[in-house]
């Protein structure tokens, strides 16, 4: 004789907030492992639990009980082809379909729904892009520091360089799973188009904090100078400004002037 615990399900009430199931151990043999009796005074009670068993119409097992032990434990016997309370509950169609959602619902319970799951993996493949992200941020940065160009003259399959970008791109992948992974894809952010973008970002986010510097400083002066391309005229924008006792001088960027190159044009397209 060894304790057991045996489930029935009650189709009359809703789970509490407190707990889903609640039970007492009784002493019954390893007959019936999927039940769970709950006993006070004698009388077989039921047991506050999930609504799974509305088609099932012994109120025996879901909303009476009985005290009858007898015909509980299997003392009646086989005769007649007659079978315990318990023999015949535990090989019913109701009980084994009602024990399917039971264990359904305990899964669902330790691994989370379906909805959950997939928000949990959404979640992840987010942090995965926004980690490769910030490589190729730092790969920007990190040539835009070096002075170096991003680009080859040919960046085909068969090419043997496909410029600094994508060849720092294929020497961290070559340590990095995750980011190989990404890197492997065809939509991998690598292209012309998104090195552009990611040094327009840096280089935005560089000005700011530049003009914020100034801002607390509140003393500066403007530099200008020409630069012309084969193209078209440009204005190269430099600023001055202290630190503490400390000179600096940065630049902020070029401004094309080929339609003017007078006073009024000019200063607009300095203070724009």
């Amino acid at each position: 004789m060894s304790k057991k615990l045996f489930s029935i399900f009650n189709v009359n009430k809703q789970p509490s907030s407190s707990s889903v199931v609640s039970v007492c151990t009784n002493v019954i043999d390893d007959t019936y492992p999927d039940d769970t009796l709950s006993s006070s005074q004698g009388i077989i009670a039921t047991v506050e639990s999930i609504n799974i068993a509305s088609d099932y119409n012994d109120s025996t097992f879901t909303s009476i009980g009985f005290n009858n032990w007898k015909k509980l434990s299997g003392s009646r016997g086989k005769k007649g082809n007659k079978q315990s309370k318990l023999h015949g509950h535990s090989t019913s169609k109701q009980h084994l379909t009602c024990m399917a959602k039971w264990e359904a619902y305990i899964s669902t319970i330790r691994t989370g729904s379906v909805h959950s799951q997939v928000a949990s993996s959404h979640k992840l493949l987010v942090e995965k892009n926004v980690q490769c992200i910030k490589t190729l941020v730092d790969i920007t940065l990190f040539l835009s520091c070096q002075r170096l160009a991003f680009r080859g003259h040919e960046e085909s399959k068969l090419s043997l360089n496909h410029g600094n970008f994508k060849e720092i791109c294929s020497l961290i992948a070559k340590h990095y799973p995750e980011f190989a992974e990404k890197f492997q894809n065809t939509t991998n952010y690598t292209s012309h188009a998104v090195q552009d973008e990611f040094a327009n970002l840096c280089a935005k986010n560089i000005r700011h904090k530049i003009i914020k510097e100034i801002e607390d400083t509140k003393v500066f002066s403007i530099m200008c100078d020409e630069a012309r391309c084969f193209k078209q005229e440009q204005m190269s924008l430099c600023v001055r400004y202290t630190v503490g006792l400390n000179i600096v001088e940065l630049f902020l960027g070029f401004i094309v002037v080929s339609d003017k190159q007078d006073a009024e044009f000019l200063s607009a397209h300095i203070f724009a």
